[in-house]
């Protein structure tokens, strides 16, 4: 495998190399989130190639007008990530650019063309292209009809049956209930 950084913006990323690529926010890097990046890496090591996660600077939401806390930075996703075994992480700007690309342009010209996917990992609720028209049905039909390998992720509960997410964590610390957020990071 050829010497990449850790973290590096996607206008630097430049590798001819095949690698396996999941895909998501990953704010908080929380326990639903380790299944993909476990997945991803299990996956690349069948594959003989680099196991990748590819983000944005800050959730795509903040530019649609919602307003949260992030509860990662780009620099603690990169370490929580490649302490659990990711190699490189590649990370953009969300920008007019990005998200005016249709599902499909964003699919083939960024993950396939730029970044040289062969398999994508990501969650069932994972969303993207303009308007956030892409989805895991979407994303698998480009996969299937492209010949590339993908793995969707299914939900992960906590051991109260509540749905792992950035936003359960987020509502968690709001109201003061610290010990459950953590229990599912």
């Amino acid at each position: 495998m050829s010497a990449l950084p850790s973290l590096i913006q996607l206008k630097d990323y430049s590798s001819d190399e095949k690698i396996t690529l999941c895909l998501g926010t990953f704010d908080g890097v929380h326990l639903g989130h380790y299944k993909l990046l476990e997945t991803t890496v299990e996956t690349a090591k069948k594959m003989h190639n680099r196991a990748c996660a590819f983000v944005f600077d800050e959730p795509p939401a903040l530019r649609y007008g919602k307003t949260f806390s992030v509860l990662t930075s780009i620099e603690e996703k990169a370490v929580l990530m490649k302490s659990d075994g990711i190699d490189t992480i590649i990370h953009c700007p969300f920008d007019s650019s990005i998200a005016s690309m249709d599902a499909d342009d964003f699919t083939q010209q960024i993950l396939v063309e730029k970044l040289h996917a062969v398999h994508i990992v990501i969650g069932f609720h994972y969303r993207y292209g303009r308007g956030a028209m892409g989805n895991a049905d979407t994303m698998t039909a480009f996969c299937r009809r492209t010949h590339l390998g993908i793995d969707v992720i299914k939900p992960v509960y906590d051991r109260s049956g509540a749905l792992i997410s950035s936003t359960a964590i987020r509502r968690y610390l709001q109201e003061g209930r610290r010990s459950d957020a953590e229990a599912m990071l």
